[in-house]
């Protein structure tokens, strides 16, 4: 009986978020996660539909959506590019690379992409 507490809670605390063993799988995860969405977007290519993208990349992250004044609405998806690492762990935003997408259709992507949409659409609000 004592063998099999000693067991449980050593399963106990593996598993917990933090943990070294926990941190080390989830470092493997992220990594692998950003590996398979590397190779996918290099089969992206400017003006694709909403709809193709998705079925290439999947279900993305997160979401932000953008709206430059009177004009178009900028849709960003984001994907895991880079994975958790040793000393760097907990997800950051240049983790995620952006896709941007006007009128449903892709239109760039990444984080120059992403920080030159932002910051017209804050432009454009303080006028």
């Amino acid at each position: 009986m004592k063998t099999i507490s000693v067991v449980i809670l050593t399963l106990i605390l593996v598993g917990c978020a933090g943990s070294p063993a926990w941190r080390s799988m989830r470092i493997s995860s992220t990594e692998s996660e950003a590996r398979i969405n590397n190779e996918k977007i290099m089969n992206l290519n400017i003006g694709q539909s909403r709809q193709e993208v998705l079925e290439v990349m999947g279900m993305p992250a997160k979401r932000e959506v953008y709206q430059l004044g009177n004009q178009s609405v900028i849709e960003f998806l984001f994907y895991r590019t880079s994975g958790w690492s040793g000393t760097d762990w907990g997800d950051k935003d240049y983790q995620f690379t952006p896709l941007a997408f006007e009128n449903n259709k892709l239109v760039g992507w990444g984080r120059n992409y992403y920080d030159n949409i932002v910051r017209a659409s804050i432009e454009i609000k303080t006028k």
